[in-house]
């Protein structure tokens, strides 16, 4: 469904991701997350042609969501691009690929195993930039299991998609996914401008992998140099985002406000009640327990302005009433 302006859904999906780009010339989605999110959120924005789906690694609970949306009558999915991971061994990857496979031979789905940080402008449907600054061809050729040219140790997570979007020119938000420390060191010596205003934090804010918490943390901070920060998480897995991290952002970035899609047990325990006067009317997965914080954040990009909902302003009230230690507003020393 193309819109008049371009608008970008960072949706609520639990634990997982999932970014919708509804641009002046198609929509695009950038990772499924996992379960039927995804497609309620579809449903719900009478989207039915989607023009290009990015999955950015193997990992279910990016791609999961996918499965559905392909088996489904009601879609009609024009392009895939994803990258290829001889690691990942489970079911779910394999009949994600084996799916594509087969819609690309009978039913002419567009779809390559590619995506890599040579293919800038290639998937743009409208005003907004879509920038693969990540993996290299380098990185992705040589694969998770192996090992880059300083040693350092590849993974899934390495080889991560790693897209930031502009409008008319000007950077809007960074989708990190789960790049590692392999990969963010990978981006930084290929001198690869990654800042934004926005970005959703890399692995949820979850333990990124075997690298140093706050030093990851604060190589990826000082690289984006964002104003915003979004964590997707879900509040009954990982306890994400890990505290150390929070207090890191809030080191680094004294000034950023931080969002996070539903509202973490760090924060609050218990909910005593539900609150969605802050929430927008789109789709979000913690909606029907009322365990939302920003729940599904809107990025709206009308007249070249980046409009957020919800605002800073009623979600910072939302945080002070209903969450008992919120780490997204103490005060570092």
């Amino acid at each position: 469904m193309a819109k008049s302006t371009p608008c970008l859904y960072v949706l609520d999906v639990g634990h997982g991701s999932s970014a919708i780009l509804c641009d002046t010339e198609g929509t695009i989605v950038i990772d499924s997350g996992k379960g039927s999110s995804l497609y309620l959120f579809l449903k719900q924005e009478h989207i039915t042609t989607i023009d290009l789906v990015l999955i950015s690694h193997a990992d279910e609970d990016h791609l999961g969501g996918l499965i559905g949306i392909l088996a489904s009558e009601e879609f009609d999915v024009k392009k895939v691009r994803v990258n290829s991971d001889a690691s990942k061994d489970t079911k779910i990857w394999d009949d994600i690929l084996y799916t594509l496979d087969k819609m690309q031979r009978n039913s002419g789905l567009d779809f390559e195993v590619s995506l890599t940080e040579n293919f800038i402008g290639s998937y743009n449907h409208g005003r907004v930039d879509i920038q693969v600054v990540a993996p290299s061809c380098y990185l992705a050729g040589r694969s998770p299991g192996s090992s880059d040219r300083k040693g350092r140790r590849i993974t899934s997570h390495s080889i991560c998609a790693v897209i930031r979007l502009l409008l008319d020119g000007q950077p809007v938000v960074l989708l990190p996914s789960d790049i590692d420390m392999t990969g963010l060191a990978n981006i930084l010596e290929n001198s690869i401008d990654i800042s934004t205003p926005l970005v959703s934090f890399s692995h949820h804010g979850g333990i990124p992998g075997s690298a140093h918490i706050k030093g990851y943390t604060k190589t990826f901070c000082e690289a984006v140099k964002p104003e915003g920060v979004i964590f997707s998480i879900g509040r009954d897995r990982h306890k994400n985002p890990q505290p150390d991290i929070v207090s890191t952002v809030k080191e680094i970035l004294p000034n950023a406000f931080i969002l996070c899609t539903q509202l973490s047990k760090h924060c609050a325990v218990t909910i005593e009640s539900s609150h969605e006067d802050h929430l927008s009317d789109t789709f979000a997965h913690g909606k029907e327990r009322g365990i939302c914080c920003a729940g599904t954040i809107v990025i709206d990009m009308s007249n070249g302005d980046i409009k957020i909902h919800p605002d800073k302003e009623s979600h910072a009230s939302f945080v002070n009433e209903i969450a008992q230690s919120a780490i997204c507003l103490e005060k570092t020393n």
